[in-house]
């Protein structure tokens, strides 16, 4: 999964749909909430979504931007290559310079 490693970036840009209809096929896609095995309802739901939507559209690449409760570390799967706590303001900001060098289509 390219979104490992915020530090990389590709050069693929979003496939055309549709000739010129100027729409774009969304490749590139993270969820950012509470992830397995973090145990909450949110992270069951936020880790449901993203395998489904995976197993739906193999082409689209997905991951989730986990938030992990203070005091706690989970080992997370590789669906989640960023992490953040949920009280660490500085850590936002190195989770939004991350979905910004993804290059992602969208974030939930």
């Amino acid at each position: 999964m390219a979104l490992e490693n915020a530090g990389k970036t590709r050069s693929e840009s979003p496939v055309r749909v549709g000739g010129d209809s100027g729409a774009t096929r969304l490749t590139r896609l993270a969820f950012v909430g509470n992830s397995l095995p973090r145990r909450c309802g949110i992270a069951t739901f936020t880790t449901d979504l993203q395998g489904a939507i995976a197993q739906r559209r193999p082409d689209l690449e997905t991951a989730i931007v986990a938030m992990t409760d203070d005091g706690q570390t989970y080992d997370y799967p590789p669906s989640v290559p960023f992490e953040l706590h949920e009280t660490a303001i500085s850590e936002y900001h190195g989770a939004a310079d991350f979905l910004n060098q993804g290059r992602l289509g969208a974030v939930c």
